[in-house]
């Protein structure tokens, strides 16, 4: 949670998190995660925020991201003559799956955009 500022997510920060990402998230699974801890940290923050007890601090720009649209694009066309390892692989069709949409494609032989997505079920120990 940070402080609104004239650049997106540039202010001072109130309250973090860290996050896990889990081997069989999407980007979808991964954004509800979000969503719901985002919520969680609001509410167990406000109190402190209001009273003045939790004081924002500056980001550190250094470990500090923001990627736009068109950086995350830039993921999505799959090169058929390139070699990706597996890992390389499942994780750009993980990230650019959003529930039953793939935003991931490759280009066919006819010229034909071929869109993919990934469906992905931890098995259960037994």
């Amino acid at each position: 949670m940070h402080c609104i500022d004239k650049k997106a997510d540039t202010g001072n920060i109130w309250a973090q998190k860290i996050v896990s990402v889990y081997s069989d998230d999407t980007s979808d699974k991964l954004y509800y995660r979000l969503q719901h801890e985002i919520i969680t940290l609001f509410k167990e923050s406000w109190d402190g925020i209001v009273n003045g007890k939790l004081v924002p601090f500056s980001q550190e720009n250094k470990v500090a991201s923001y990627n736009s649209i068109k950086d995350v694009q830039a993921y999505d066309q799959i090169q058929l003559d390139l070699k990706y390892t597996g890992k390389e692989i499942i994780n750009r069709l993980r990230a650019r799956t959003f529930e039953d949409f793939g935003y991931a494609y490759f280009i066919d032989d006819e010229g034909s955009k071929i869109r993919l997505s990934l469906s992905l079920e931890k098995e259960r120990k037994t």
